[in-house]
C-alpha cells in the first residue's frame, strides 16, 4: 500500500461528531465525486469513485446526516445512490446544492457553498474529505508533495482559499485536464495532516524526515570532510614545492632555526595539517605551536617569492598574480550587482521561497571555482 494510500484509509475512519462538520464532509464529497442528474425517473445522484473505503463514508454520513434511508448500488466504475426523490432533494437542500426554485444545481465539481466552511472545523472536515476524494501524497522517504487535482478553476481556488484560511501556502497549476493545488514544504504538509487528523501518517512522515535531515547530515559533513583533507593535501604539496625550491638555491640552511625545524617538520609528515603539525610529540614538534607554524609557512611562501624575482623573472610572476587578483574582484563586484539585482526580482515575484538562500549558495560555490581555476 502506497503512503498517499495509507493516508486515506486513515481518514476514511474518521467521522466528525458535530453535526455542521459531517454537513461539510459530506458536502466535500458529492462536490469531489457526486454527480446529479435529471432523468426520465427522477432526481439521481451517483459517486463517481470505486473506493470502497469512500463509498462507505458517504453511505455513512448521509445516514448520521440527513436521516436518510438509501441504498448504494455498483455500477460499472460508479455507484448509484438509491433514494426516493424527495429525500435525495432534501439531502441538497441541506448541503445548501440547490437553487432558488429548489431544484438541484447539477453543475459538476464546482466547490460547496462558502457558508459551509464559516468556522474553521467544517473547513478541516472539507479538506480532509476532498484530499480523500481526489488528493494524493508522494512517499516522504523520497520527496515532500501533496496535492489535489480538482477538475474546475473554481474547486481549485475554493481548497486553496480553505488551506489558506488554515494557515497553509499553496499553488496551482494546470495539468492536462486537472486544476492542482499543491503543497511542497514539509512544514506546510505537517501542519495539514495534523488539522485533518492523520496523526498516525504524521508520526510515519516524521520518522522519514529525521531519518533524511539526520542521512544529509552525515552526508554534508562527509563531503566538508572529504574537502578539508583534499585542501590540505594540496597546501601541503604548495608548501613542500616552495621549501624545495629553498633546496634547490642553498637558503633553506641559512634560515632562522625555528623556521628551519618548521621546514624540516614539513618535509618529514607532508600529510598532515598544519595544527597537526603544532600537535606532534617529536621533540622538534613539540617545541612548536600551532600558531607559529602557520606563521612559519607563510613566510616560507613569502621568502620563495623573494628568491623567485631575484632568478630574473620573478617581478614579473608577482604583477601577473596581483593582475589576476584585481581582475577577479572586479569579475566579482560586477556579477554581485547583477545577482543581488535578481535576487530582489525573485524575492518580489516568489517570496518567502528556499530558492534565494540555494541561488545565492550556488553563486559563491561558482566564485570559488572560478577562482580556483581560472586566477
Amino acid at each position: 500500500m502506497s503512503f498517499s494510500s495509507e493516508v486515506k484509509s486513515e481518514l476514511s475512519r474518521i467521522i466528525p461528531r458535530g453535526k455542521h462538520c459531517r454537513i461539510a464532509s459530506l458536502a466535500a464529497i458529492l462536490s469531489s465525486v457526486g454527480i446529479w442528474e435529471e432523468g426520465p425517473d427522477g432526481l439521481r445522484l451517483s459517486l463517481d469513485t470505486d473506493n470502497p473505503q469512500l463509498i462507505g463514508k458517504c453511505f455513512t454520513l448521509f445516514e448520521k446526516t440527513t436521516n436518510i434511508s438509501l441504498k448504494l448500488s455498483p455500477e460499472r466504475n460508479m455507484t448509484r445512490v438509491l433514494a426516493k426523490e424527495e429525500d435525495l432533494l432534501a439531502a441538497a437542500e441541506l448541503l445548501q446544492m440547490t437553487d432558488g426554485d429548489g431544484r438541484v444545481r447539477t453543475a459538476r465539481k464546482t466547490g460547496v457553498p462558502d457558508a459551509l466552511l464559516a468556522r474553521a472545523c467544517c473547513r478541516r472536515s472539507y479538506l480532509r474529505d476532498t484530499f480523500l476524494c481526489i488528493g494524493s501524497m508522494s512517499d516522504p522517504s523520497r520527496e515532500y508533495h501533496l496535492e489535489f487535482d480538482a477538475q474546475t478553476g473554481e474547486h481549485a481556488q475554493q481548497i486553496r482559499q480553505a488551506m489558506k484560511d488554515c494557515g497553509i501556502g499553496s499553488r496551482i497549476i494546470r495539468r492536462k485536464k486537472y486544476h492542482v493545488v499543491y503543497v511542497k514544504d514539509s512544514t506546510a504538509i505537517v501542519t495539514l495532516l495534523t488539522m485533518i487528523g492523520a496523526h498516525a501518517s504524521l508520526l510515519e512522515m516524521e520518522n522519514s524526515r529525521i531519518l533524511k535531515e539526520v542521512r544529509n547530515q552525515v552526508n554534508r559533513r562527509v563531503n566538508c570532510e572529504t574537502a578539508n583533507i583534499g585542501k590540505t593535501v594540496s597546501a601541503a604539496q604548495h608548501q613542500i614545492e616552495d621549501i624545495r625550491l629553498l633546496e634547490e638555491k642553498g637558503a633553506l640552511k641559512e634560515l632562522p632555526e625555528k623556521l628551519r625545524k618548521a621546514a624540516e617538520l614539513r618535509l618529514e609528515y607532508p600529510e598532515a595539517a598544519l595544527q597537526e603539525l603544532g600537535r606532534l610529540n617529536d621533540t622538534v614538534g613539540t617545541a612548536i605551536t600551532g600558531a607559529a607554524i602557520i606563521d612559519d609557512v607563510i613566510g616560507i611562501v613569502a621568502l620563495t617569492v623573494v628568491i623567485s624575482m631575484k632568478g630574473g623573472n620573478g617581478a614579473s610572476g608577482i604583477g601577473s598574480v596581483l593582475l589576476k587578483v584585481v581582475l577577479f574582484f572586479v569579475l566579482a563586484i560586477g556579477s554581485g550587482v547583477v545577482i543581488n539585482k535578481g535576487m530582489h526580482f525573485l524575492d518580489e515575484r516568489f517570496p518567502h521561497t528556499r530558492r534565494i538562500p540555494i541561488a545565492s549558495l550556488c553563486y559563491c560555490f561558482l566564485l570559488g571555482y572560478v577562482a580556483e581555476t581560472y586566477f
